[in-house]
C-alpha cells in the first residue's frame, strides 16, 4: 500500500474495522452493518473506499441456502486490526502469508482456529501492556519537557537540552544541533548547557 492509502485507511476506525473483520472471512452487509453500528448505506461508502484500496472484493453466493447473494471478501491486500483504545495497532499483509497452497495437504480447521483465538487473545493482552507503556513513556516525556522548561533560562539552552534528551547517543544531537539549529561550540555547548540545568535544577 502507498503511505496515502495507508492514511485514507487510517482516517475512519470504523473503516478500518470493516477490512478488519472482511480480512478474517467473507461477510455480508447486514453483518457487517449490525458489528459495526453503522446503516447499511453507510458500510456501503466504506466499502467503496476499502475496494478503491485493494482490501475487499464482492464474492457472488451461489445456490438456494441463502438469501444474501453477495458478500464482500479480503482482496490481495489483508488489514487486520489490533487496536486498543485510542492505540492504532495494524498489521498490513501482502499476498499468502503462510506460504500454503489450496493444494496442499489439508490442515486440522479445529485446532487451527482453537490457536488463531488463543494467539488473538495473546496478542490483544500484549498490545494492551504496549498501551499502558506507552502512556507511562508519554507522561514520563512531559515530565522531562516541564523540566527542561522549568531550569532552562534560555530559548537555547531549551533547545539544546530538549535535542540532547529526546536524541541518543549524544553525538546525535550534537550533530542535529550543529546541522539543524547552527549551534556553535558544539560539544563544548552542549556540556555548559547541562552544567547549568545541574545547577539550576538543585535550587
Amino acid at each position: 500500500m502507498r503511505p496515502g492509502d495507508i492514511e485514507e485507511l487510517l482516517s475512519s476506525r470504523t473503516r478500518l474495522r470493516i477490512a478488519d473483520l472482511v480480512a478474517r472471512r467473507p461477510r455480508s452487509l447486514p453483518e457487517l452493518a449490525d458489528l459495526t453500528g453503522i446503516t447499511v448505506q453507510g458500510v456501503i461508502r466504506h466499502l467503496r473506499v476499502l475496494e478503491g484500496l485493494g482490501l475487499v472484493s464482492k464474492t457472488k453466493v451461489e445456490g438456494r441456502e441463502m438469501r444474501v447473494r453477495k458478500v464482500y471478501s479480503p482482496g490481495t491486500t489483508k488489514v487486520f486490526d489490533f487496536s486498543e483504545a485510542d492505540l492504532i495497532v495494524v498489521r498490513i499483509v501482502e499476498g499468502n502469508p503462510s506460504g500454503i497452497s489450496p493444494s496442499q495437504s489439508p490442515i486440522d480447521l479445529e485446532a487451527t482456529a482453537e490457536e488463531v483465538t488463543v494467539l488473538r487473545a495473546r496478542v490483544k493482552d500484549q498490545i494492551r501492556k504496549l498501551g499502558r507503556a506507552i502512556d507511562d513513556l508519554v507522561g514520563e516525556q512531559e515530565v522531562l519537557r516541564e523540566g527542561v522548561e522549568r531550569v532552562s533560562s534560555s530559548t537555547t539552552q531549551k533547545l539544546i537540552l530538549g535535542t540532547i534528551f529526546d536524541d541518543e547517543p549524544v553525538e546525535t544531537s550534537e550533530r542535529t544541533l550543529n546541522r539543524h539549529f547552527g549551534l556553535r561550540g558544539g560539544r563544548r555547548s552542549i556540556d555548559k548547557a547541562l552544567a547549568k540545568a545541574k545547577r539550576d535544577g538543585k535550587r
